[in-house]
């Protein structure tokens, strides 16, 4: 019976002893995002160890892969994490988009200021449509709009652009829409730049698909029409011919695009 009974203490004592060592080696055992993800292999190893590290992974760890592997061609992410764990990859990717974006929104944010101010003078550049008619030129008679222009910003211009917006009465919308411009270069019996302070009254071609809601009509009567010029900041030239400010159409972009992934950085630094 004593026998039986050592026996009995020495199974469960050996029980316990290879529960500990299994314990033991499945807590160092690596798991998640501390598994290797396989980028030396090809791509179909390398989907295969993605795949179980995401099955183990949460669904923040998940997000913060996917926002570290954004972009990132497959080649590019073998050279830049040669068989690195998938939390080596976000953190690799973490520290290089703190270090690199900051100084990157710091000249998006200088280049919409620019465009702000330009933006700015643009606004006390006055236009108004006075007549409607027709010009020839190398395609033919063309209907044109003739505008009064009055710079009362303090920038000089050799050239401005705008969307004209053609509306009848009081409708909503406009029946038609085209883009203009004026080059007070070559302005007849002008000749030079729009200075500040300057007026000047210029006829504009305005060509696009609807050109027969611009052609001049008989008897039309001043209160039913109306045209809307908005200016295009970017086509607004200084005296050498070059924008005031330019790109800022990529610059807000971007600039949206890079915040964005800045703040996941600052999310993601922690994992």
């Amino acid at each position: 019976m004593h026998l039986s009974l050592a026996s009995t203490i020495l199974q469960l004592i050996g029980m316990v002893v290879v529960s500990g060592i299994l314990f033991v080696l499945l807590a160092g055992w690596p798991r998640g995002i501390d598994r290797i993800v396989v980028t030396t292999k090809g791509s179909s190893a390398y989907s295969a160890s993605l795949d179980a590290v995401m099955r183990r992974a949460t669904k923040q760890q998940i997000e913060a892969y996917r926002w570290a592997a954004r972009g990132l061609e497959f080649e590019s992410l073998a050279s830049r994490y040669p068989d690195r764990t998938a939390r080596e990859i976000i953190r690799g990717e973490v520290a290089r988009s703190l270090r690199e974006l900051p100084p990157r929104i710091a000249v998006l944010e200088v280049m919409q200021r620019q465009w702000a101010a330009v933006e700015a003078m643009l606004a006390l550049v006055t236009i108004e449509a006075t007549a409607f008619g027709l010009q020839r030129d190398m395609f033919g008679l063309q209907p044109t709009v003739t505008v009064r222009i009055r710079n009362a910003s303090l920038l000089a211009y050799s050239c401005l652009a705008w969307k004209a917006e053609l509306y009848l009465s009081d409708d909503a919308q406009p029946v038609a829409t085209a883009m203009v411009s004026a080059d007070f270069t070559n302005v007849a019996a002008w000749g030079k730049a729009l200075s500040p302070g300057d007026a000047v009254i210029v006829t504009m071609p305005t060509r696009d698909d609807s050109e027969d809601a611009w052609l001049p009509a008989d008897g039309r009567p001043a209160q039913a029409w109306n045209v809307k010029f908005v200016p295009v900041v970017d086509r607004a030239l200084d005296l050498r011919g070059c924008p005031h400010v330019g790109g800022s159409l990529v610059a807000r972009i971007d600039l949206a695009a890079t915040q964005a992934a800045l703040d996941l950085a600052t999310l993601y630094q922690d994992i």
